[in-house]
């Protein structure tokens, strides 16, 4: 373990939505190689951000808990609240969820027993008030912009265009300004660090780049009887929620008039809330604590994101299966 100077072992405080330390997916496994990254320099110590829609099965991680917040949705309608939104580039709460000043003071006055403060991905750091925090690094995972330009390339009519070339505006202006906020920017892919750097942040930029943990034995896979195919993600995320809107309508027909008896297995913590289908072959499973066991049932696992930014964990996780 690296000692700061005078042999004090370095404390970083890790900021996230996602506690890390358990079976996971996605962004939840970034969350945690990043943490277990860090925990080889000092001691990681986690800031938890609880946001509306808790998870059930939210169990105790590897690293131990500074500061649990919970974070309420900070609303972004009226017209004056969409006028800020839209202009004042250092507005409060852009992602419309966040904590109140008395959580950022608390935050605040404990950054002196750290050596370090990392922020797990933008809209984590986002949920507190707009501030600068020394000794930082923000993790943005996933950028705003590049997201955005996915969605309009996909947005339909002239009003949808519209709205997805507001939001990429706003975007754009906020990433300008990270620089300024933190001190050590990383991203997940080099398209994404030219990106930054073409923006002209004033921070320095590096990546730390997605990836998944070879399985320490032969991956057992056992198909189920009826088939089964299998999608895997969070649904509070919207690319998500639009792929499976997308595959469930232009291509599971499709499956079923294949393979008339094939289940479609959709796991991942709110299925139940955002998923409208009533289709008795599609199987909503909501949070599962172990996503190994229930892939080595599938014959074959969609990854139908039309939109979105970073790189695609599901891929590599479903590749190490």
């Amino acid at each position: 373990m690296v000692m700061s100077a005078g042999g004090k072992t370095l404390r970083i405080l890790y900021v996230t939505e996602t506690m890390p330390g358990r079976k996971g997916f996605g962004g939840q496994l970034r969350c945690l190689h990043v943490a277990r990254a860090l925990g080889e320099l000092g001691r990681v110590e986690v800031a938890l951000l609880r946001g509306p829609v808790k998870d059930t099965a939210e169990a105790e991680g590897e690293f131990p808990p500074a500061v649990a917040l919970d974070a309420a949705l900070q609303s972004n309608e009226g017209l004056a609240k969409k006028l800020r939104w839209t202009f004042d580039a250092r507005s409060d709460y852009p992602a419309g969820l966040g904590v109140n000043r008395e959580a950022l003071r608390r935050v605040q006055g404990m950054l002196d027993d750290y050596d370090l403060v990392w922020f797990f991905t933008l809209r984590a750091a986002d949920i507190f008030p707009n501030a600068t925090w020394a000794r930082s690094v923000l993790d943005i995972d996933d950028l705003p912009t590049t997201y955005q330009a996915a969605a309009l390339e996909k947005a339909n009519g002239l009003k949808q265009r519209w709205l997805e070339q507001r939001r990429m505006f706003v975007w754009k202006r906020r990433e300008r300004l990270l620089g300024e906020r933190f001190s050590v920017l990383t991203v997940c892919s080099e398209d994404d660090r030219q990106f930054l750097e073409r923006l002209g942040v004033s921070a320095p930029v590096h990546v730390v780049p997605n990836g998944f943990e070879a399985p320490a034995t032969v991956p057992v896979h056992a198909p189920a009887t009826p088939p089964r195919i299998g999608f895997i993600g969070l649904f509070d995320y919207l690319p998500n929620r639009d792929a499976i809107d997308w595959f469930v309508r232009e291509c599971w027909p499709l499956v079923l008039r294949a393979v008339p008896e094939a289940r479609l297995r959709i796991a991942g913590q709110d299925t139940h809330g955002f998923l409208r289908y009533q289709d008795e072959s599609i199987d909503r499973l909501g949070w599962v604590a172990d996503p190994d066991e229930e892939m080595k049932t599938w014959s074959a696992m969609v990854v139908p994101i039309r939109v979105g930014a970073g790189t695609r964990i599901k891929i590599a996780h479903a590749f190490s299966r």
